[in-house]
């Protein structure tokens, strides 16, 4: 079983990721990503991961879910902070380092359409779509059920 706290160079999110599958209960892995947050805001992928588990605790918790829109929409934000002012390119999957900002656009574009917002999903998903046009995550599959305004559900993504 590998040591959550060893090794200063591993990303707190891993250590994170470690106490989750240490636990199996999701108490100390929010605290750990919150504490990451909390001493380097700019942790991109643990405002993802952090998305990520109010995102899932809503099927029992749904009064969880504007926590998930936060922390993707905070994710989305720290991560566009380091673009330029008027960026058109392209963030490759392939680029490790942009799977954090991908991942959070499609958890803001998910919870968008839990919410019922299904024209802010579109935009979110057309986004990452733009972003990474070799589209790792089946995005495209997503734009047209949103554009239609078509209803969010779990089963839909399956």
């Amino acid at each position: 079983m590998p040591d959550p706290y060893a090794g200063e160079d591993e990303p707190p999110v891993d250590r994170a990721l470690a106490l989750r599958d240490e636990f199996g209960d999701g108490g100390a892995y929010r605290d750990a990503l919150a504490a990451a947050v909390r001493e380097d805001p700019r942790q991109i992928d643990c405002w993802a991961h952090l998305g990520i588990e109010a995102f899932t605790r809503a099927d029992s918790e749904m009064a969880v879910l504007p926590d998930a829109l936060g922390y993707y929409q905070t994710a989305v934000a720290v991560a566009e902070l380091s673009l330029p002012a008027v960026f058109s390119g392209v963030l490759a999957w392939d680029e490790l380092d942009n799977r954090p900002f991908h991942r959070a656009l499609h958890g803001l574009g998910l919870t968008w359409w839990r919410l019922g917002e299904t024209e802010r999903a579109a935009a979110v998903f057309r986004n990452s779509l733009w972003t990474n046009p070799d589209d790792n995550q089946g995005i495209r599959y997503l734009i047209g059920q949103t554009e239609t305004g078509v209803p969010w559900h779990r089963a839909d993504l399956e």
